[in-house]
């Protein structure tokens, strides 16, 4: 019992009879503490375990009793502690044992069990000396898996906006302070990135290192960043927060970024968005493992290795421990002994192979993904794997003292060229771009209830890369799908900011309108568009090929196809009235969607506000922008594009109908509409002024007049009337730089699906190919191609069919030399078996035999029956070496072999049955020799029952006997030798055959 323990023992009465009293004690401990306790001494032997901590780890107390404290912890720390119980630390390192980290310890499965630890340190009187020997007394509380991530990090959840919503695990105190404080808080209120952006760049810009960061994550799964991590300050005066700023304390962690995974029901609040998970991991307190192989080719690694690095563990599989850290390209016995100059080397008569070689704690650095340097602090332990090759197991702790090269994430997430536009227009003083960017916000929010795979698709639309305003050698203005949706985007917000109050609009509208114009002037327009021009540079190349396709697909064009034509041209009579009211309409519409006090127009998306673009280009971009818009608007696969905003009618007398057409309702259907008038206005010609089907321009160019823009409307209808060099008459060319045309428009049209439209120029190609591809001349070659290629066929087949009838033999000859071999042995084996029972059979058969010998123990027939089966397989394996082992065929020996079985080299014995008896010396090969044995043991097997113990004396026993032994088995020995020597020879040829180095 350890000492200071405290009990309650009960008073106890005398139990038992009158001749022997039993006593029995009760003990129930009072102190609280469960029994899950060991107790090691410096050696690492296991002085004393409880039964819980033999239950936990599936040890039985006999056998734990009898451990060490290395079998139970996992490598290389199982090696390190011997030095950390010998020589304890003065100061514990964050994470370890001793601070009460959760640590593992290995069961009898092999299964890692995870652990808390409260040590103790004891001191106890050593029994026969005067001295005391120290003892760690170890309290084992049992954790679950969960706990070992739980108290070494943080899990926010955000909003795009930055705004922390949730915090897990919400009464950690991992950063040192409460994490509850973080609840309600901004990311950048704690955490050094964020706020470095926010002040470089404004408030109102969270989303896009947000986006930038999951851009990042979604390229490499697992990357993470080296951050600073302090405690919120609460909302004071500035005095006081000014005076805390000087004691606050950061800590070093690591970031990572990953969109929320949705519930099980897969629906999102409209009203907050899409979540964006925060993962802060506390950088000193990560330790991880790495196994290497003898050339430091990384074979292992542990999920927090990644983290320390700021990598996955995938990417450093397979890969040079050298290309994560600066070390030179030498062996890890060279490598520690450069590093270790001077350490006291442990005496080579100590040294244990079961524990490994340990290597002192040695500092690399080595470059990190956010463009900065670590330094990591690694020791090694090297073992040898069960293959008996070296294995190198070391453990990685990063050093969080270290002042090295500046790390800027800014550059590495490609947001350096966006800081300083946006810096300049996020910190005026002006607030009206707030308040549009915010409204936006609540629609894009509100629009965000969307399974998590149309989220991954918004986006990559957000990230693909996007044509770029700029002139085209016709001196126009290309204009791209993102750019138009950027340009109808910075005049709708121009608009909500200094758009004049019309008549006919909304009493909704002219409250915002009024808001507006009162806080806004002039010059915050022009800093506002600057504002969204700097932010397009965020969106990135595409970096694979889908997302390459998919930019492909949306420079499609869709107009309306000939049948939706026709349909126009029909009903033109019926609403020829209507048109003139609301051609006029849509103009005043058109001009103020394209001017810069146009009404805003928005993405869908749940992700992030399109960058706006410039207004000026506006006028020059109308055509370009009016069919991308009727496109946009009418596809319904690809993108969902919602309009939000206001209108702004032309001046004078305008009726209560026209204003009801001029509603943000009705802001899409109108757009269709003006489209495909200017798609029939181009192909059929203009028609007659009060007509109204001119196409809608802006007021400036419409105030040229009527007749500019009928000869204007005469000339495109003739380019596009033009066979080859024209626009198709589908509509499928492709505006802003596309790929190329497709041949087929009307099969991605969400309006005509059922139509198919062939461009005629294509036609005519594919005709002159069906003619060339099916003419005479050319199948003349492909008759002659189609014959030479089944030549070849037949010539290949021949080949590989030649070839491994060839390879065949060979290998049944080398099948044929070795069963030669283990033939022939068998063959001696056999002989020495058959004298063997001979002798046995007559011996065991003297009369009066007393004792029973080993060899004794079977009767005179089992040793016949035994000595017949030993002979008929001598005979077999006799006869198939120098005649062969196939029936149907006789296979000859090699010619040394063949030698030695046919030419008479060998003395053998003959006994001869005279009177006095006599012995004659002859000669023959190995064939005869074993022959003449063979037929004198089947004699024995007969003569054995006739004179049992007398057999001896005849002249049968006495050639079995001395041949046997002697002149048999030599001559068995050499053949066996030349068998091998010729099926070495033979296996030298076949590599040679099979051109085999």
């Amino acid at each position: 019992m350890p000492r200071g323990e405290r009990m309650r023992v009960p008073r106890n009465t005398g139990e038992g009879s009158d001749a022997q009293r039993i006593l029995v004690l009760h003990c129930r401990r009072t102190d609280g503490m469960d029994g899950s306790m060991l107790a090691v001494d410096t050696h690492m032997r296991i002085k004393f375990a409880s039964c819980e901590v033999s239950l936990l780890l599936g040890y039985s107390m006999r056998k734990l009793a009898n451990m060490r404290l290395d079998q139970l912890l996992p490598p290389p720390y199982n090696a390190l502690h011997g030095k950390w119980l010998r020589d304890p630390p003065h100061t514990s390192r964050p994470g370890s044992c001793r601070t009460g980290s959760v640590v593992h310890l290995v069961s009898e499965a092999g299964v890692h069990v995870p652990v808390r630890l409260d040590i103790h340190n004891l001191e106890i009187e050593a029994s026969g000396s005067s001295g005391t020997i120290p003892l760690y007394i170890v309290k084992v509380k049992k954790v679950t898996p969960e706990e070992v991530l739980r108290e070494k990090r943080l899990v926010l959840t955000a909003d795009f906006t930055g705004k922390i919503l949730t915090v897990t695990p919400a009464d950690s105190g991992v950063f040192e302070f409460r994490a509850l404080s973080l609840l309600g808080t901004n990311l950048a209120e704690s955490i050094d990135v964020f706020a470095d952006w926010r002040k470089r760049s404004g408030e109102t810009q969270m989303q896009m290192i947000l986006l930038a960061l999951l851009g990042k994550e979604q390229e490499m799964p697992g990357t993470s960043w080296r951050v600073r991590v302090h405690e919120p300050q609460p909302a004071e005066g500035s005095g006081a927060v000014a005076s805390r700023e000087i004691h606050r304390i950061s800590r070093s962690a690591c970031l990572q970024v990953e969109l929320e995974e949705e519930d099980n029901t897969g629906e999102v609040d409209a009203e907050t968005g899409v979540r964006i998970q925060v993962t802060l991991w506390r950088r000193d307190l990560l330790g991880g493992t790495l196994e290497l192989d003898e050339e430091l080719i990384i074979r292992r690694a542990s999920p927090l290795t990644g983290l320390i690095t700021g990598l996955p563990t995938t990417a450093m599989l397979r890969k040079p421990l050298r290309s994560f850290l600066n070390i030179p390209h030498m062996s890890w016995e060279k490598l520690v002994a450069a590093s270790s100059h001077g350490h006291h080397k442990r005496s080579a008569l100590k040294a244990t192979n079961d524990r490994g070689s340990i290597s002192p704690v040695m500092a690399f650095i080595g470059p990190h993904p956010d463009s900065g340097t670590m330094r990591l602090m690694v020791q090694g332990v090297e073992t040898l794997a069960p293959g008996g090759r070296p294995k190198i197991t070391l453990t990685v702790h990063p050093d969080t003292t270290f002042v090295g090269a500046h790390a800027n994430i800014m550059r590495v997430l490609r947001l350096e060229d966006s800081i300083n536009g946006v810096a300049s227009i996020a910190n005026s003083s002006v607030h009206g771009d707030d308040d549009a960017i915010s409204h936006v916000g609540r629609l894009a929010r509100a629009n965000s209830a969307a399974p998590s795979a149309l989220r991954f698709r918004s986006f990559n639309a957000l990230t693909a890369p996007q044509p770029r305003f700029g002139p085209s050698p016709s001196g126009l203005l290309l204009v791209g799908p993102g750019d138009v949706r950027r340009a109808e985007l910075t005049g709708k917000v121009a608009a909500l900011r200094t758009g004049p109050i019309g008549k006919d609009c909304s009493s909704e509208n002219d409250a915002e309108d009024d808001e507006f114009n009162g806080a806004v002037g002039d010059d915050d327009d022009e800093s506002s568009d600057a504002l969204m021009a700097e932010a397009t540079s965020v969106h990135r190349q595409a970096t694979s090929k889908s997302e390459f396709v998919e930019q492909w697909v949306r420079s499609i064009t869709y107009q309306a196809s000939l049948h939706q034509m026709e349909h126009q041209e029909q009903q033109h009579q019926s609403r020829k009235q209507r048109r003139n009211t609301k051609t006029a309409t849509a103009v005043s519409a058109t001009t103020a969607a394209t001017a810069p006090g146009g009404p805003l127009l928005r993405e869908e998306s749940s992700l992030l506000a399109l960058p706006l673009a410039s207004s000026s280009a506006a006028d020059g971009a109308f055509e370009p922008w009016l069919r991308t818009t009727s496109r946009l608007t009418t596809d319904t696969k690809l993108k969902s594009i919602a309009e939000v905003g206001t209108c702004a009618g032309a001046e004078g007398n305008v009726t209560d109908a026209q204003q009801a057409r001029c509603s943000p309702n009705n802001v899409q259907e109108r757009q269709r509409r003006v489209a495909s008038r200017l798609l029939s206005f181009k192909y059929a010609g203009p028609s007659e002024p009060d007509g109204g089907e001119y196409p809608c321009k802006p007021a400036d160019v419409v105030s040229h007049g009527g007749a500019e823009t009928a000869e204007k409307g005469t000339d495109e209808a003739d380019e596009a009337a033009k066979s080859d060099k024209g626009s198709t008459l589908d509509g499928s060319s492709v505006d802003g730089g596309s790929q190329g045309a497709s041949a087929i428009s009307s099969a991605t049209d969400a309006t005509s699906a059922s139509e198919v439209v062939i461009d005629a120029r294509r036609a005519r190609l594919l005709k002159a190919l069906n003619k060339l591809l099916l003419g005479p001349v050319l199948m003349k070659h492909m008759d002659r191609l189609r014959f030479r290629s089944y030549y070849l066929i037949a010539v290949m087949f021949l080949t590989h069919l030649i070839a491994y009838v060839i390879i065949t033999s060979l290998i049944k000859k080398q099948y044929a030399n070795v069963y030669s071999v283990h033939r022939q042995a068998l063959a001696m084996d056999r002989s020495q078996l058959v004298v063997v029972r001979t002798v046995l059979g007559t011996y065991c058969e003297r009369a009066n035999v007393t004792e029973k010998v080993a060899g004794c123990i079977y009767t005179l027939n089992t040793s016949v029956s035994r000595l017949t089966k030993n002979l008929l397989q001598m005979e077999a394996n006799h006869q198939g070496v120098y005649l062969g082992f196939d029936t149907n065929k006789i296979a000859k020996p090699a010619q040394k072999v063949y030698a030695v079985w046919t030419t008479p080299t060998v003395d053998y014995q003959v006994f001869l049955d005279t009177t006095p008896p006599q012995m004659v010396i002859e000669r023959a090969g190995a064939w005869q020799l074993g022959n003449r044995f063979i037929a004198a043991a089947r004699e024995a097997a007969y003569w054995m029952l006739r004179y049992k113990e007398n057999f001896k004396f005849h002249r049968i026993y006495e050639f079995i006997i001395s041949n046997g032994l002697d002149s048999l088995f030599k001559v068995y020995a050499t053949s066996l030798d030349y068998l091998v020597l010729a099926a070495w020879e033979s296996v030298r040829e076949l590599r040679q055959s099979m051109c085999i180095p």
